[in-house]
């Protein structure tokens, strides 16, 4: 999560608001760089290897599995000079941020850090806020620059060996997994999730698996409630008024967090539920939409009010999943979150 709050601290640093919105999955190639697939899918060594290829350093030979690379055979660049903005192709995710600390600099040096510079911190979510190891707010082209190398040097590790960065970890976590399987073969760490599930009847069905069993749905319904509230809840925090109290984003921070462990309770509940009525054998797994528009609210006892509602609404609908282990206390925990919103409302 450090990450998320360095970029957006960079996002506000710059005067622009962070924004929590993205393609539903899976996402197809030309979004991100040309070659990379994103897809939900189980847990297995397939899925291990994408995700260290996603971290892997540059230089690295690691490939991407073919169920996840194979894209079109094209260069997303753009001619220089231009105007509008335009995404273009990187190797890696290391090289993304290097281009941006470049660019920082450059506008840095023919611009000034004060005009680039020009969102300030106080409508950051800084270390006074929510304590996450290297997390600092941003205010000048120094700080930029050692929060872009902490995105860096946590996910593909750095010129020193590091066993806690995340390339160096699942790379220890895949010689587990094989370590595991030399001893027993048979051995899946998942259930039989869907690959590609989807909230809706999709119009172009091919590689998806539409979440159509009744007690699957009601559970992913209410998990992608609660993703969106989470998220809402983040774009809250950020961008607020300079004399906004440091204990309403804190209040806002805390209750996202609350909402990550609430989903990874409702996406444990969905993973061993049948998917469809017409893939039997296949079970479910949270789809992780949200809104196609998802802007933050306004500031003030509106935002509160709606939050409440959210929270209450949430509770109410969760307490009558039956396929929820212990939905009374999700139902009161959604319910606690709920008490500070509500007295901000008045």
């Amino acid at each position: 999560m450090v990450h998320l709050a360095l970029v957006s601290n960079l996002m506000v640093a710059l005067g622009a608001h962070p924004h929590f919105g993205r393609q539903n999955f899976p996402v197809p190639p030309g979004c991100h760089p040309a070659d990379i697939r994103l897809a939900l899918a189980g847990f297995d060594l397939e899925t291990l290897d994408h995700l260290i290829f996603l971290e892997r350093p540059f230089g690295s030979t690691v490939t991407d599995p073919p169920a996840f690379g194979g894209g079109p055979d094209y260069l997303r660049g753009t001619a220089a000079g231009r105007f509008f903005p335009a995404g273009q192709d990187y190797p890696t995710i290391g090289d993304l941020y290097q281009a941006i600390a470049r660019s920082l600099a450059d506008l840095a040096s023919s611009q000034g850090e004060d005009i680039l510079f020009c969102g300030g911190s106080a409508a950051q979510v800084g270390p006074d806020v929510v304590a996450l190891p290297g997390l600092i707010s941003i205010t000048n082209l120094a700080e930029a620059t050692a929060a872009i190398d902490t995105i860096i040097t946590q996910g593909e590790g750095g010129p020193a060996k590091d066993d806690h960065n995340h390339f160096a970890r699942l790379q220890a976590l895949r010689t587990e997994y094989q370590q595991i399987l030399a001893e027993d073969p048979a051995f899946t760490p998942s259930w039989p999730v869907a690959t590609n599930p989807v909230m809706r009847r999709p119009p172009e069905p091919a590689g998806k698996i539409y979440i159509d069993a009744p007690e699957a749905a009601a559970v992913n319904d209410a998990g992608n409630a609660v993703y969106t509230l989470m998220l809402c809840c983040l774009n809250q925090a950020y961008g607020r008024p300079a004399d906004s109290a440091p204990a309403d984003r804190l209040a806002l921070i805390d209750t996202a967090i609350s909402m990550m462990g609430i989903i990874s309770t409702l996406g444990t509940a969905l993973a061993q539920l049948p998917a469809s009525t017409t893939h039997p054998g296949i079970n479910a797994g949270l789809t992780f939409e949200a809104p196609r528009a998802l802007r933050p609210l306004l500031n003030g006892p509106s935002e509160w009010r709606i939050l409440t509602f959210a929270l209450h609404q949430l509770a109410d609908g969760i307490s009558q999943l039956p396929a929820v282990t212990d939905p009374a206390a999700i139902a009161a925990r959604l319910r606690a979150q709920a008490e500070p919103f509500a007295r901000r409302a008045g």
